[in-house]
């Protein structure tokens, strides 16, 4: 299991005063896990959350820490019909000419946090492909 963990300053919903959120993402198997805790020293107002998805200011957190990620297909490998399914899962949004013109003009297929590109990195290691992950200057 992959785990990331960034953390930011927040005011407090009660008392405004600064306090710590840590952000958490975890890769596993299944779908990724994120977890959000704050804590206020002022007050001692606390809270935690748990989600499937980054919530924007994880987002922007773990961007502070970690800086965006691109990943790149390299080949599909010899599973092309697995990995092609795996990349439509990975874009939704996308129509399937435009995935495969991503795949064929190495046009970046995630431009986000390490957390996402590591998502997508196993999700088509898992089929085969073969992927470059690197950090965006």
């Amino acid at each position: 299991m992959l785990r990331h963990v960034a953390s930011a300053i927040l005011p407090c919903q009660q008392c405004g005063a600064p306090g710590k959120v840590l952000y958490g993402a975890a890769l596993s198997l299944g779908p990724l896990r994120c977890s959000e805790s704050f804590h206020c020293t002022s007050c001692g107002c606390a809270w935690e959350a748990d989600d499937d998805e980054l919530s924007e200011r994880a987002r922007a957190a773990f961007l502070a820490a970690e800086g965006r990620w691109r990943v790149t297909v390299d080949d599909l490998g010899p599973r092309r019909p697995e990995a092609l399914r795996a990349l439509r899962a990975l874009l939704p949004e996308d129509a399937p000419a435009d995935v495969l013109r991503k795949v064929r003009e190495r046009i970046p297929i995630v431009d986000d946090v390490l957390v996402e590109a590591r998502r997508a990195e196993a999700a088509l290691a898992a089929v085969g492909a073969s992927v470059t992950v690197a950090r965006v200057a």
